[in-house]
């Protein structure tokens, strides 16, 4: 694991989105990892003005992007992103300290609110353990995993379903099923960490 940084920021974008994405502003020492999807083979230009790594693959499918950023993450945690998410340093910070004191959980799903302020969802207002019959709901950048047990517990997503293929949904509800399958703790709390218009 890299001691270094916490916290990997793992966006999953499009090459002809790849401009929307912004630096987060965190005060946790971070990294940022980009899966650029390519399949049309188009030219891009890379984002300027922050330093991040970045994954070219040829492939179609966020699922597919989402495991390719779990695979190449080095860090303790590990927050996905889309390319029009705004990140909530204090938020994030809030769920980190969550994850140090409770080192049995592997997942937190947290809550999102659009541009307007508003939550995205009805999300509960206290915490709640998350299983199999609750998580249908749930949206990949709500997600911060804690990175060496989804790999030790070989969770991944269900790269047939999500956008970009034939089945747009489901990916993160068998993502959770599967790692509670496995053996896995995850659990939601009421914590803002990201805006997603």
């Amino acid at each position: 694991m890299n001691k270094e940084f916490l916290l990997t920021i793992g966006y999953s974008t499009l090459a002809n989105r790849i401009g929307n994405i912004k630096p987060p502003e965190l005060e946790v020492a971070h990294k940022i990892l980009i899966s650029i999807q390519n399949p049309e083979n188009l030219t891009f230009a890379e984002p300027a003005g922050f330093s991040f790594e970045s994954v070219t693959s040829s492939e179609r499918g966020v699922a597919k992007s989402r495991n390719t950023v779990i695979e190449k993450s080095s860090t303790e945690y590990l927050l996905f992103g889309d390319d029009e998410v705004t990140f909530d340093s204090e938020g994030i910070e809030k769920v980190l300290d969550y994850f140090a004191h409770h080192p049995e959980c592997d997942l937190v799903l947290s809550r999102t609110m659009d541009t307007n302020g508003v939550l995205r969802k009805n999300y509960p207002n206290k915490s709640v353990k998350l299983s199999r019959f609750n998580s249908a709901k749930a949206a990949t950048y709500e997600m911060m995993i804690r990175v060496p047990s989804i790999k030790e517990k070989n969770v991944q997503l269900d790269e047939n379903f999500g956008a970009g293929v034939k089945n747009y949904l489901g990916d993160e509800y068998i993502f959770i099923s599967d790692l509670i399958k496995n053996g896995g703790t995850a659990v939601f709390l009421p914590i803002t960490t990201a805006i997603h218009p």
